[in-house]
């Protein structure tokens, strides 16, 4: 299912030596997660800029190359393949800022290549094909759906309102929902903007007082179970 072609930490001007500035391709996805400073990627003439703290990743077959690059960068690099039935995946590249998974997958994956054990290969690699296999779930394409106001692509939208509704009675943070959805809470609240014309954490407010007014019409229970079954 999951075939690693490469997994290796390149940095520094030693390591800029290993940067393909010629227009390539691979048979297989590449995946970037840049650390520190910044390259520059040129994909059929759209230039794309990835910093630290930001991911890329390109498709196979896709041509790319790279045509610039600092001198303080750093970046943890893979190539893999997922070995399924139907890749139900279509894009040239996905770039992106981490999430809060992600951080913790590149502080895991330091920690335990400074002090490896015999299970460390292994714990790395499956935290790797979760956060990959993820970022994949996240841009596949869907069926599409008539008199649907809200794109494919913001199927997160309606993923973390279910996430929302689900948990009414606890509280709940924008961190939380943007961890579920593998969201950093920046994009979180760029979707939630741009379809509720609110923050997320204005949509769980607006929901929690929502549910405490249907409870309060709608049932004879007391103020302080309202007050515990909507958060």
């Amino acid at each position: 299912l999951f075939l690693i072609h490469w997994f290796k930490m390149i940095s520094g001007k030693s390591g800029k030596t290993m940067v393909t500035r010629k227009e390539h391709h691979h048979n297989f996805i590449e995946m970037h997660f840049f650390l520190s400073g910044y390259c520059k990627y040129d994909f059929n003439g759209k230039i794309i800029t990835v910093s630290k703290n930001q991911y890329l990743m390109i498709s196979e077959l896709e041509n790319h190359k790279v045509i610039d690059i600092s001198d303080d960068f750093t970046k943890l690099s893979v190539g893999f393949e997922l070995k399924t039935e139907s890749n139900n995946y279509n894009f040239s590249f996905l770039h992106s800022d981490f999430n809060d998974e992600i951080i913790k997958f590149i502080d895991y994956t330091i920690n335990e290549s400074t002090n490896p054990n015999a299970f460390s290969d292994d714990l790395i690699r499956n935290k790797l094909f979760e956060i990959l296999l993820n970022i994949l779930y996240q841009n596949a394409e869907r069926p599409k759906k008539t008199n649907n106001r809200i794109p494919d692509e913001d199927i997160r939208l309606e993923k973390a309102k279910k996430f929302i509704s689900d948990n009414i009675s606890n509280s709940l943070t924008c961190k939380d929902i943007a961890q579920y959805c593998y969201l950093s809470e920046r994009q979180l609240n760029r979707i939630f903007l741009k379809y509720e014309e609110m923050t997320a954490v204005k949509y769980i407010h607006m929901k929690k007082l929502q549910t405490a007014k249907e409870l309060l019409i709608n049932t004879d229970i007391s103020l302080k179970e309202i007050s515990e079954r909507s958060g």
